[in-house]
C-alpha cells in the first residue's frame, strides 16, 4: 500500500512590518491517494483564511479524473496544515517574524511614563522588526520600522541604540545601516 503524502509548506512570504505585515502561504494537503489541494492561505485582520484552491493529482490524473466527493475537501485540515507548516518554517527564522503568523498579538509598543525601565523584549521587537527591514533591501529601515510601529523615527533611533548598549543587535560599520539579533535577543522573541 503507498504511503499518503504529507502536508507540504510551497511558498511562504512576508511584506510589510508589524501590524502592516501581510502573510501568504501556499500549501499542498493530500486529500486522498490520489488528490491533493493547493490552497493560498493568508493573513486577513489576524486570521488565515483560503484566498485560493486548486485540486492537483498526486500522481497523474486518476481514471475517472475528480470526483464530486473529493471536490469537497474539509477545510480545517488545510488552515491547521498552514499554521503548523508555518510555524516549522519559522523556526530558524532569526528575527522571529515567521513564528508570529497567527500566533502572537499584535502589540504596539508603550511609552513607558516617568523613569521606569523598558523591558528588553520591546528592544528585541525594534531590533527584529529592523534586522527584516535590513534584510529586504530597505533604503531606510529606521524609518520604515517607525512607520509600521506608529512611532517617530528618532524614537526608534533611540530604541536602537538602546537595544545595541543591551546587547540584543549587534553593532554595523560605521555609517551603514545593519546588525544582526544575538543569542539573547532571540531568546527573548522566542518566549
Amino acid at each position: 500500500m503507498a504511503r499518503k503524502p504529507r502536508p507540504e509548506l510551497l511558498e511562504l512570504s512576508v511584506t510589510g512590518l508589524g501590524p502592516n505585515e501581510r502573510w501568504l502561504a501556499r500549501v499542498r494537503v493530500p486529500l486522498d491517494e490520489e488528490w491533493a489541494a493547493e490552497a493560498e492561505v493568508i493573513d486577513q485582520n489576524g486570521q488565515p483564511v483560503i484566498a485560493s484552491l486548486a485540486f492537483v493529482p498526486i500522481d497523474k490524473v486518476p481514471l475517472g479524473g475528480l470526483t464530486a466527493r473529493t471536490a469537497r475537501p474539509p477545510f480545517g485540515p488545510i488552515y491547521a496544515a498552514a499554521r503548523v507548516l508555518v510555524r516549522k518554517e519559522g523556526v530558524d527564522d532569526l528575527t522571529g517574524t515567521v513564528a508570529r503568523w497567527g500566533y502572537v498579538a499584535r502589540k504596539p509598543l508603550k511609552r513607558q511614563p516617568g523613569r521606569r525601565r523598558r523591558p528588553d523584549v520591546d528592544y528585541a521587537r525594534v531590533a527584529a522588526a529592523y534586522v527584516t527591514a535590513c534584510a529586504r533591501g530597505s533604503r531606510k529601515p529606521v524609518q520604515e520600522v517607525a512607520d509600521s510601529m506608529g512611532e517617530g523615527r528618532d524614537y526608534i533611533r533611540d530604541m536602537l541604540a538602546e537595544a545595541r548598549r543591551r546587547e540584543l543587535l549587534t553593532s554595523p560599520p560605521p555609517g551603514r545601516p545593519g546588525g544582526r539579533l544575538t543569542a539573547k535577543a532571540e531568546a527573548l522573541l522566542a518566549q
